[in-house]
């Protein structure tokens, strides 16, 4: 049973999210935009250099091909977890988000969020 005041009355116990209070990501902002960004340039590079590698048929890659790979790799995998902390918008306009963090976390980790097609997308 939940603790209990002096008085007897119950005492609410809060997750960590609701202790904490932390705000999302604005989905609109900059920072946010410079993210989908790299992860553009990330996921164009990996669909142009994977297929030439492969047929190519070479059995050391230049150093250049793993740098950039491991680059594109950590710039997608960072795109999945900052969509974990980016707000939700609250309509079809733009400019209102749900800005709690919890929200967004259990939106990006449902089927209507992004998280489905971003974790593949990441894989090495």
């Amino acid at each position: 049973s939940p603790p209990r005041t002096p008085g007897g009355t119950r005492i609410k116990q809060q997750t960590l999210w609701q202790r904490l209070d932390l705000k999302a990501i604005n989905p609109e902002g900059e920072w946010r935009r410079s993210i989908e960004m790299l992860s553009l340039a990330a996921g164009f590079y990996t669909m142009f250099a994977t297929p030439y590698l492969l047929c190519s048929r070479t059995t050391s890659p230049h150093a250049f091909f793993l740098v950039c790979s491991g680059i594109s790799d950590l710039i997608l995998l960072v795109h999945v977890l900052v969509g974990f902390i980016t707000g939700v918008p609250k309509g079809v306009r733009g400019g209102e988000y749900l800005d709690k963090l919890s929200e967004s976390f259990h939106h990006y980790k449902s089927l209507r969020g992004g998280l489905v097609l971003d974790f593949p997308t990441a894989l090495p």
